[in-house]
């Protein structure tokens, strides 16, 4: 009888075992890295724009997805959809994109805004005139 009691014992804690692991194992436990194409953009012109497509990392009900920039000033999010967003060039700088999907998991991505010969840098040296 005592040998039949401990049986019945491990039974219970090993389904106890199971059934904590089982409810514990949700999606958003472990939160991974997105990846998002390109991964680093050059744009040399206001106005430029490049489309962000997020390659991997999703999972399923990651929607919806949420898009930011480190500096509005530099660059904005004009459109997302899915797992794509369309990001427009407002004046030179660096910017950081970042989408996050509902669980948490992030991915970056890099826009380099660089001058151009119309554009004057607060750092250059003001133009001056050829005139002899």
């Amino acid at each position: 009888m005592k040998k039949r009691r401990y049986f019945g014992t491990w039974r219970i804690l090993v389904i106890l075992a199971l059934s904590v692991g089982v409810i514990g194992c949700d999606q958003g436990d472990d939160v991974a890295e997105l990846k998002l194409s390109p991964e680093s953009v050059v744009l040399t012109s206001n106005h430029e724009t490049v489309r962000f497509s997020v390659a991997g990392g999703l999972r399923d009900l990651s929607m919806p997805l949420s898009w930011e920039v480190s500096d509005p000033q530099v660059g904005n999010i004009i459109a997302a959809e899915g797992t794509d967003a369309e990001y427009v060039r407002l004046s030179h700088g660096i910017n950081i994109v970042m989408v996050r999907d509902q669980y948490g998991a992030e991915g970056y991505a890099t826009v380099n805004s660089r001058g151009t010969r119309t554009e004057r840098n607060d750092d250059d040296p003001p133009p001056q005139d050829d005139q002899d």
